[in-house]
Protein backbone atom coordinates (compact mmCIF):
# COMPACT_ATOMS: atom_id res chain seq x y z
CA UNK A 1 0.00 0.00 0.00
CA UNK A 2 2.91 2.16 0.89
CA UNK A 3 4.74 1.59 -2.17
CA UNK A 4 1.34 2.18 -4.13
CA UNK A 5 0.96 5.88 -2.47
CA UNK A 6 5.17 6.33 -3.26
CA UNK A 7 4.31 5.55 -7.06
CA UNK A 8 1.10 7.61 -6.81
CA UNK A 9 2.54 10.88 -5.95
CA UNK A 10 6.06 10.41 -7.91
CA UNK A 11 4.08 10.07 -10.91
CA UNK A 12 5.57 6.87 -11.87
CA UNK A 13 1.83 5.27 -12.65
CA UNK A 14 0.86 5.50 -16.24
CA UNK A 15 -1.65 8.23 -16.91
CA UNK A 16 -4.11 6.61 -18.62
CA UNK A 17 -3.87 4.13 -15.13
CA UNK A 18 -3.96 6.78 -12.63
CA UNK A 19 -6.85 8.89 -14.48
CA UNK A 20 -9.27 6.46 -15.94
CA UNK A 21 -9.16 3.81 -13.11
CA UNK A 22 -7.90 5.25 -9.93
CA UNK A 23 -9.15 8.67 -9.88
CA UNK A 24 -12.65 8.26 -12.07
CA UNK A 25 -13.77 4.85 -11.41
CA UNK A 26 -12.10 4.13 -7.66
CA UNK A 27 -11.63 7.43 -6.27
CA UNK A 28 -15.42 8.24 -7.16
CA UNK A 29 -16.31 4.63 -5.92
CA UNK A 30 -14.83 5.92 -1.93
CA UNK A 31 -16.18 9.25 -2.77
CA UNK A 32 -19.82 7.79 -3.07
CA UNK A 33 -19.31 4.97 -0.60
CA UNK A 34 -18.53 8.05 2.10
CA UNK A 35 -21.27 10.01 0.90
CA UNK A 36 -23.96 7.11 1.59
CA UNK A 37 -22.19 5.83 4.73
CA UNK A 38 -22.44 9.61 6.23
CA UNK A 39 -26.08 9.59 4.88
CA UNK A 40 -26.74 6.25 6.83
CA UNK A 41 -25.19 7.49 10.07
CA UNK A 42 -27.36 10.72 10.15
CA UNK A 43 -30.40 8.45 9.67
CA UNK A 44 -29.37 6.79 12.60
CA UNK A 45 -29.06 9.75 14.92
CA UNK A 46 -24.83 9.15 15.07
CA UNK A 47 -23.05 12.15 16.78
CA UNK A 48 -22.75 14.99 13.87
CA UNK A 49 -19.33 15.12 13.78
CA UNK A 50 -18.83 11.56 13.83
CA UNK A 51 -20.88 11.91 10.50
CA UNK A 52 -18.62 14.91 9.30
CA UNK A 53 -15.93 13.29 9.79
CA UNK A 54 -16.86 9.91 7.56
CA UNK A 55 -17.62 12.97 5.13
CA UNK A 56 -14.28 14.69 5.10
CA UNK A 57 -11.94 10.94 5.04
CA UNK A 58 -11.40 10.66 1.09
CA UNK A 59 -10.21 14.18 1.18
CA UNK A 60 -6.66 13.47 1.66
CA UNK A 61 -7.21 10.50 -0.89
CA UNK A 62 -8.96 12.53 -3.57
CA UNK A 63 -5.44 14.82 -3.34
CA UNK A 64 -3.18 12.24 -3.59
CA UNK A 65 -5.20 10.49 -6.74
CA UNK A 66 -4.73 14.50 -7.58
CA UNK A 67 -1.43 14.75 -7.50
CA UNK A 68 -0.60 11.51 -9.05
CA UNK A 69 -2.46 12.69 -12.64
CA UNK A 70 -0.77 16.15 -12.29
CA UNK A 71 2.76 14.43 -11.97
CA UNK A 72 1.79 11.64 -14.48
CA UNK A 73 0.69 13.81 -17.00
CA UNK A 74 4.00 15.41 -16.71
CA UNK A 75 6.15 12.78 -16.84
CA UNK A 76 5.47 11.33 -20.13
CA UNK A 77 4.79 12.87 -23.58
CA UNK A 78 0.88 12.02 -23.56
CA UNK A 79 -0.77 14.35 -25.90
CA UNK A 80 -3.29 14.37 -24.19
CA UNK A 81 -1.99 15.57 -20.35
CA UNK A 82 -3.44 18.97 -20.68
CA UNK A 83 -6.85 16.79 -21.15
CA UNK A 84 -6.05 14.50 -18.37
CA UNK A 85 -5.12 17.59 -15.93
CA UNK A 86 -8.40 19.04 -16.74
CA UNK A 87 -10.45 16.62 -15.90
CA UNK A 88 -8.64 16.30 -12.87
CA UNK A 89 -8.86 19.79 -11.60
CA UNK A 90 -12.66 19.47 -12.40
CA UNK A 91 -13.12 16.08 -10.75
CA UNK A 92 -11.09 17.30 -7.44
CA UNK A 93 -13.36 20.29 -6.97
CA UNK A 94 -16.89 17.98 -7.71
CA UNK A 95 -15.40 15.39 -5.38
CA UNK A 96 -14.31 17.99 -2.37
CA UNK A 97 -17.97 20.18 -3.03
CA UNK A 98 -19.98 17.27 -3.24
CA UNK A 99 -18.46 14.86 -1.37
Amino acid sequence: MIGYFRSLTTGTLPLSRVLWFDMLAVGTLVNAASLVLMLVLFAAHAPAAFALVVFLLPIPYNIALFVGVWRSSTRGADSWAFLARAVASIWLIAAVLLV
